[in-house]
């Protein structure tokens, strides 16, 4: 197939599947969303109707399957005895349903539940509810979809109504709460077209609107379920984000053809065509990168890699939008770097330019300084790159753990190490583009010279402030070594194996970590510290008047704009159980920035005589607080002050604010009804944005502002207050650092902040000190020390191998699908190599082993910290319930019975523990330290399941588990009480050690992963140095087989030992042993050629000797028939009796027939004469000349002769009569091929260490089959020809050193070519080079 062929069809293939995806993705929009709006909300109604219909139906099947449980009955009516029974049923139905969000509760006849499984709700079952009926309500989990099923006695008359054991309450949750704040109405349920509005059917308002389609939600019977609502803009957002991505597909698929075709380009392209192929491979990576930067929307599938938030360019923040466009631009940049280095290396190798002369200093200069030049600015883009990726990135690319995954800081990452290597790239082609041109005497006089002058760049650019000094000197010293050594390196390149090639092109990638590493600690250092100062110590000194001027002035206003303010705030009853209620506050607490900002908090509302009647509060219980009566204010916010609040033996300071509630009355009189009042905590630095709450409950109030992550900036910053006294009074970490004398003093001296270095278990870090009249504040972070430094090393290295591994396996995985990839050279090396494949037994076997010991002992340490922190928190248990007994006991009066557990004891233990304390009584909650959180329906009154077994049911004096509360996972940790004769179960949630715990672990794994590819990195190494050890004794005998398969040998096998030999090898055959086996086969193959060749001799000899013969016994009876034809045409003429016309003819025809058999006599004769060449120095010219110039007087006119040759050709030896002899030959068959007109072309030309001649004729041409046969003796097209022409030019040819050689393409002509060895022969006015 012609090039031309092979690119139309590869164009219009891929045309066609371009436009395929492109219309597939257009139309897949319509045919998933719909043809038109109205259609689309139908599809969503029937969708949402189907979902919700399907998961009621399998909870009314499990509902069913239950409550005909014989167990369950069993359990039912053997009361507390099979408890246990119970449990395990419900466990095993819920995880055998193994769906999401399922809880299962087993209640008795008398409504109290028996058995639970998950996080259920609690179910007021009333006493004419429809059995079997499914409902939707809001709890704590979100809206729940529950079903009820009937468990009745089967024991008695079926036709008589069983008595009822209990139900079966199965649920699920349909849509989640995301966040105790203000939701719109309704809850979001997911679908495929677009996010629907549910609620309860007595529950909140849905959305209205002209674009709104509301619908109802029946279940299978037709019973109404659920109300629920699309917005036609949903629809529209979704159908535009699916053409989006459309396009985006179209774009990505047109980038991947584009490349394939530069690629194409760029292969195809030789030494010779890289002024071509260069620039067009340039321009396709241009545009394939244009193709992907279109596809690539921010935002457009969801993930961090795409995302704007989590980085944006700050220098060009329109055309490196997110981590992929970073990617792109790197890769674009590197693959740039690559292609002008190949161009360069190229152009060197096929112009091969002489060497700078003396001459030619301004040249010389020019090009030195302009790539100094160069290089400076690659260094300043190198820091510009780096500086702007730290500032536009919200996640710390210093975090190089793999676990967990971020696609967008790992893209960065490489990104970042791919911008770096081709920056050193680019260094070193600069400096080997300039140092291969220079003669050699000046490298070896001014080496030291030439090599600090690279240096004046980074003089420069780091003196002037524009980069760093030891990233840019790395870069600078790695790219110099490069350029030094660049053409004994594309020297190696060229001719190693592909697998050292691939290993060559890794390292080059891999080398730059280091410089990019210490920049990037540079950079993030400063931003850490720019951070800390400029933001967090500011919120710090800012945190009470933030408090007063932003949240509560925000609150207020928040308040204020609650329409229906006044009913919520109002009871339209009395409470006359004296329990105070908590919903009314709640929900005008969730509507404020109170919950955004998670601050210690509460809300109070008084009713018209100044008693309370309403209350929430967020870690701030009103434990020691006497029941207060509001005095009454008017109907406006009045001033906001500050005031003390005893809590406990400690005081907590308290900023007040309150307003009236007013009505009018019928005469238009505004009449107080009531108050609201708002108390914030003035020191809550646990509610800052960049401190880790250590509740768990915390995850329920995450808003904007929250703590930071592991692998984003400003994590692991902690913060310790302390007074002027020097003792903490705030630690945000488990340990505070120590202030000496000299500290204290340089404090004291000053107001300012300064940056200082303190220590704290085994750790150092960096931290700010700041203080004013309140205390002393220190910001700190830990400093990493050398072995973290190389453990994140090792983990950027492993990132840029599975990238590596990634695009192997990618081009690999191609070869199943492209079959002209299935041969690559790397996977035959891999397959055919002893010493590699022994080199990868070695790190196998030493791989193996150092795995499993590092999993075991992670493991083993993994366990330890888990059993430890176990330990503590059962300790805390312990110390909780020791309290509470002891408590009990001591405030017991004579003959006085109190309750033994009240919220105000547990809050009292909890400022103890500093946790949260909960005491369950069998399955509901007694009693609690966050009380608002429990009333407010945010948390489950129901006993956890797995505490209730632990304790309850398996009677364990301790139990200590993990639960979660959104995503946040939590210690939990569990212990009886006895006290006041009753048996309780008492749970304390431990957040901060689960995170202690958490990352413990994965920096424990991080040191055995770093120390395991330390040591496999090391057995490696070792195993190279073996293997080649190994390997070297056989490649040699490789190479000596090689050598006597060439015929390089003195003596011969016999034929009985080289099949032993063969045997052997072929029993014995491995990796360089095949190789050997390989050699072998091949000096079989020569031998049997050199038989084969020694055979056609002995043919051409016996042809030879025949040819003798016929023409000895040609010519004997030849000469008397012409000289009797002479002899009678001279008697003739000499008598002036000319014979008859008809006799004369038959005489010339007689002497013309004599004269061809004398020629082909002559020729057998000559064939056969086998003469031996007596080769003088001539030129080959003369000779040609010489033979050309009689024909051209009889073929003017009809054939055209050229003669094409330059004047300054060398002399050759030749034997000029069988020169003259050959080339006789090939033009006579030349003008035979041309009976017409036509052209003949003679040319000879210096081709590096031979001489070309070249004759081409425009002739008929031939067939290959005829072609293949040309030299062969007594083969010829022509009726009357001998065969004998081009087997004596060989022949001549061959006697003269030369090779001659024939190409033909039928009707286009045949072109011959002979190259003659120069020798030691100079040419004529040429100097020798």
């Amino acid at each position: 197939m012609t090039p031309v062929l092979s690119w139309r069809r590869f164009l219009i293939a891929s045309g066609w599947f371009v436009a395929l995806a492109g219309g597939l993705g257009l139309l897949s929009d319509r045919v998933v969303i719909g043809w038109t709006d109205a259609g689309a909300l139908q599809r969503v109604e029937k969708t949402l109707i189907a979902e919700v219909q399907a998961i009621d139906s399998s909870l009314s099947d499990t509902a069913r399957v239950l409550a005909f449980q014989e167990d369950i009955r069993r359990g039912l009516l053997k009361g507390t005895l099979e408890e246990r029974l119970l449990f395990d049923v419900v466990r095993s139905i819920v995880e055998l349903e193994a769906e999401p969000g399922l809880s299962v509760t087993i209640y008795g006849a008398d409504g109290v539940p028996r058995a639970w499984s998950g996080r259920p709700g609690e179910v007021v079952l009333s006493p004419g509810f429809i059995e079997g009926a499914g409902f939707a309500d809001v709890a704590a989990a979100g809206i729940r979809l529950v079903r009820i099923e009937s468990i009745r006695d089967t024991s008695v008359d079926p036709a008589v109504e069983s008595e009822r054991l209990g139900v079966v309450v199965v649920e699920r949750v349909l849509a989640p709460s995301t966040t105790v704040m203000a939701p719109g109405p309704g809850f979001l349920f997911p679908t495929a077209i677009g996010p629907a509005v549910i609620a309860t059917v007595s529950g909140s308002v849905l959305p209205e609107g002209e674009g709104s389609h509301r619908f109802d939600v029946p279940d299978a019977r037709g019973r109404l379920l659920l109300r629920a609502a699309i917005d036609v803009e949903d629809i529209n957002g979704t159908r535009a984000r699916w053409r989006t991505r459309a396009v985006a597909l179209v774009f990505t698929l047109l980038g991947l053809v584009v490349l394939a075709a530069g690629a194409r380009v760029l292969v195809g392209g030789g030494n010779s065509d890289y002024h071509r192929s260069f620039p067009l491979a340039a321009s396709a990576t241009a545009v394939a990168g244009a193709c992907f930067w279109l596809g690539a929307r921010p935002g457009l599938y969801g993930i961090s890699a795409l995302s704007a938030d989590v980085y944006e360019s700050v220098l060009w923040p329109r055309i490196v939008r997110t981590p992929v466009d970073l990617i792109l631009a790197a890769t674009f940049f590197a693959v740039l770097v690559a292609l002008v280095a190949v161009a360069v290396n190229r152009r060197r190798l096929g112009e091969r330019p002489a060497r700078l002369a003396s001459d030619r200093t301004v040249v010389l200069v020019s090009r030195y300084g302009g790539r100094m030049c160069f290089i400076g600015l690659l260094l300043i883009g190198q820091q510009a790159v780096l500086r702007d990726t730290v500032d536009g990135a919200a996640v710390d690319l210093l975090h190089t753990a793999l676990q967990p995954f971020d696609s967008a800081r790992f893209l960065l990452q490489v990104a970042l190490v791919l911008w770096s290597a081709a920056t050193m790239w680019a260094v070193g082609a600069l400096v080997g583009g300039v140092y291969s041109r220079l003669p050699v005497g000046f490298q070896r006089k001014y080496a030291a010279v030439i090599t600090l002058t690279w240096f004046i760049p980074l003089v420069v650019v780091v003196g002037a402030g524009w980069a760093s000094f030891w990233p840019s000197l790395l870069i600078t010293c790695m790219g110099l070594a490069l350029g030094l050594r660049w053409r004994r390196l594309v020297t190696w390149f060229r001719h190693t194996d592909p697998l050292a090639r691939m290993a060559a092109i890794l390292a080059a990638v891999l080398f730059p970590t280091l410089p990019l590493y210490v920049a990037l600690g540079e950079l993030s250092h400063e931003a850490r510290r720019g951070l800390i100062e400029e933001d967090y110590a500011v919120q710090i000194s800012d945190h009470t008047e933030v408090l007063r001027e932003q949240v509560l002035a925000r609150t207020q206003v928040q308040v204020d704009a609650i329409a229906d303010l006044v009913d919520i705030a109002v009871p339209l009853r009395s409470n006359t159980e004296g329990e105070l209620d908590t919903d009314r506050a709640f929900s005008i607490w969730r509507r404020t920035a109170l919950a955004e900002s998670r601050l210690s908090s509460a809300v109070e509302l008084y009713g018209p005589d100044g008693s309370l009647n309403s209350r929430f509060a967020l870690n701030l219980s009103d434990y020691g607080v006497p029941a207060s009566r509001l005095a009454g204010s008017g109907c406006e916010w009045g001033e906001v002050f500050g005031h003390v609040a005893p809590f406990g033996s400690k005081e907590r300071r308290l900023l007040h604010a309150e307003r009236g509630l007013c009505q009018r009355t019928p005469d238009g009189v505004l009449s107080p009804v009531g108050a609201v009042v708002v108390h914030v905590a003035q020191l809550d630095y646990e509610s800052l944005p960049f401190i880790s709450s250590r509740s768990p409950y915390a995850e329920l109030f995450q808003g904007v502002d929250r703590a930071p992550l592991a692998g984003e900036p400003g994590h692991a910053v902690e913060l310790v207050i302390y007074g002027w006294g020097l003792q903490p009074t705030f630690m945000s970490g488990r340990t505070a650092w120590g202030i000496d004398e000299d500290l204290f003093e340089r404090i004291y001296a000053t107001r300012s902040g300064f940056w200082t270095r303190l220590s704290k278990d085994s750790t150092s870090y960096d931290v700010l000190v700041t203080n004013d009249r309140s205390g002393i504040y220190v910001l700190g972070y830990p400093i990493h020390t050398g072995f973290d430094h190389l453990l994140h090393l090792s983990e950027i290295s492993i990132s840029v191998i599975l990238v590596f591994a990634l695009i192997l396996a990618f081009v690999l995985g191609a070869g199943f699908l492209v079959p002209s990839l299935r041969s690559i050279p790397a996977a035959r090396e891999v397959r055919a190599r002893f010493a590699l494949k022994l080199q990868l037994w070695f790190v196998g076997v030493a791989t193996v082993p150092v795995v499993v010991v590092a999993l075991l002992i992670q493991g083993y340490f993994a366990d330890q910290l888990r059993a430890d922190v176990e330990a503590g928190a059962a300790r805390t248990a312990a110390v909780a319930r020791s309290f509470i007994e002891e408590s009990v006991v001591l405030q017991r009066p004579e003959g006085q019975e109190i309750p033994p557990f009240t919220d105000d004891l547990l809050i009292r233990i909890s400022q103890v523990v500093g946790q949260g304390v909960n005491i369950f009584d069998g399955p509901r909650l007694v009693s609690t330290s966050e009380r608002d959180l429990y009333a407010s329906g945010l948390l489950p009154t129901r006993t956890p399941d797995m505490v209730y077994r632990a304790i309850a049911l398996d009677q364990l004096s301790s139990f200590v588990g993990e639960d979660t509360i959104g995503s946040r996972r939590y210690q939990l940790a569990a212990a009886p009480v006895r006290a006041g004769g009753r048996e309780v179960i008492l749970t304390v949630p431990l957040v901060s050690r689960q995170q202690e715990i958490e990352g413990q672990i994965d920096e424990l794994s991080r040191r055995v992963l770093g120390f395991a590819l330390f040591f496999v990195s090391a057995v490696g190494y070792i195993g190279w140095v073996i293997a080649r050890s190994i390997a070297n004794p056989v490649r040699r005998l490789t190479r000596g087989t090689s050598r006597v398969a060439r015929g390089e040998f003195r003596e011969l096998v016999s034929s009985s030992r080289s099949e032993l030999l063969e045997r052997r090898v072929m029993d014995r055959s491995a990796d360089e042993l095949e190789i050997l086996e390989s050699d072998f086969n091949k000096m079989a193959g020569e031998l049997d050629a050199q038989r084969r060749q020694l055979e056609r001799t002995h043919r051409l000899e016996a042809w030879t000797e025949m040819a003798r013969q016929v023409a000895h016994e040609i010519k004997n009876p030849l000469t008397p028939v012409q000289l009797n034809a002479e002899h009678l045409l001279r008697v003739h003429n000499d008598r002036g009796s000319p014979l008859s016309p008809v006799l004369q003819g038959c005489v010339e025809a007689i002497l013309r027939q004599v004269r061809i058999l004398r020629q082909i006599a002559s020729e057998f004769s000559s064939y056969s004469s086998s003469p031996v060449a007596d080769r003088v120095t001539t030129s080959l010219l003369d000779v040609v000349q010489e033979v050309i110039e009689p024909y051209r007087a009889g073929l003017e006119g009809r054939i055209r002769i050229d003669i094409a040759s330059p004047r300054d050709l060398p002399e050759v030896n030749l034997d000029r009569v069988l020169m003259r002899r050959a080339v006789t030959n090939i033009v006579e068959n030349a003008l035979h091929a041309m009976p017409g007109e036509g052209s003949l072309f003679v040319s000879v030309l210096r081709q590096d260490l031979e001489l070309e001649l070249v004759i081409a004729d425009t002739g008929a041409g031939l067939e290959p089959d005829v072609l293949s046969r040309i030299f062969e003796p007594y083969f010829s097209t022509k009726v009357s020809g001998t065969g004998l022409g081009m087997a004596i030019a060989k022949r001549n040819v061959d006697l003269n050193g030369g090779k001659i050689a024939v190409a033909s393409q039928r009707g286009k002509g045949t072109v011959v070519t002979m190259t003659f060895p120069i020798g030691n022969v100079a040419p004529k006015n040429v100097e020798n080079p």
